[in-house]
């Protein structure tokens, strides 16, 4: 189910983000495990943004590089896959924030959005909180 998943977001990705080679990716952004520029805007578009730049030479405990590194052992460019089309997904809202994260991950361009819009974006949220911090709260 994970290389399904993988498959589908390398697809979206490279479409989303032009035709480039592995080879023009890691030229582009270098032979790291990621190189990765997250904005969150905590109050929704348009709000104050909070920029963070995550560069890894490798994931796991003692990798040098950007302090989220030592959390990110096992990190897939799948793990920032947006949530598939059609699922079911509670009608709940957990504020206006949104996040964007470009970049690559082993290799893979990245360039996606998140939101709190429905559980399901929650969920994604939280589990991509080492690169984006914790959901903030709705006033």
């Amino acid at each position: 189910m994970r290389s399904a998943a993988a498959s589908i977001l390398i697809g979206v990705v490279v479409a989303g983000g032009g035709c480039g080679t592995d080879k023009d990716i890691i030229g582009r952004y270098g032979p790291q495990a990621a190189s990765l520029d997250v904005v969150v805007r905590p109050e929704g578009p348009g709000g104050p943004e909070v920029d963070n730049t995550i560069r890894c030479a490798r994931f796991g405990p003692g990798s040098p590089g950007s302090p989220e590194c030592d959390e990110l052992e096992g990190f897939t460019a799948a793990d920032l896959a947006p949530t598939r089309p059609g699922r079911a997904c509670a009608a709940i809202f957990g504020g206006p924030a949104t996040a964007t994260v470009r970049g690559a991950v082993l290799g893979v361009r990245v360039d996606t959005r998140f939101t709190l819009e429905n559980s399901c974006e929650i969920e994604r949220w939280r589990r991509n909180s080492v690169i984006l911090g914790p959901p903030p709260r709705s006033r």
